[in-house]
């Protein structure tokens, strides 16, 4: 091999180690400022409301009692009878009741534990 194609070799073998020693100490710095992860302080719970026959209901209001503190939830389902919590308290139970019309269609059931 010529001394010019050996040194060109060497020069790209230096820089690509050079790259790597950079990434790595680079990797290293910044995990260190990375923030602790820990435990989850909210939960959050979807589904969707259907009626008998399996068709959606739109509209129905969805209510969420976290028992322990009697903290609760409600949202409405949507064009698609589905419907989202989030920000929920972790642990349970939940007591779960769905309205329509401002007529309780279903309740008296429980989430033994949302996280």
């Amino acid at each position: 091999m010529s001394d010019l194609k050996e040194k060109i070799l060497n020069n790209t073998r230096k820089s690509i180690l050079s790259f790597v020693a950079i990434a790595v100490v680079s990797l290293g710095l910044g995990a260190g400022s990375m923030p602790a992860f820990s435990q989850e302080t909210a939960a959050a719970a979807s589904g969707s409301v259907v009626d008998s026959a399996g068709g959606v209901t739109v509209g129905a209001t969805v209510e969420l009692v976290h028992v322990p503190s009697n903290t609760v939830s409600k949202t409405s389902t949507d064009g698609n009878g589905r419907f989202s919590f989030r920000g929920l308290r972790v642990g349970g139970p939940y007591d779960v009741n769905v309205y329509v019309d401002g007529n309780k269609v279903a309740g008296d059931w429980t989430i033994s534990s949302i996280g």
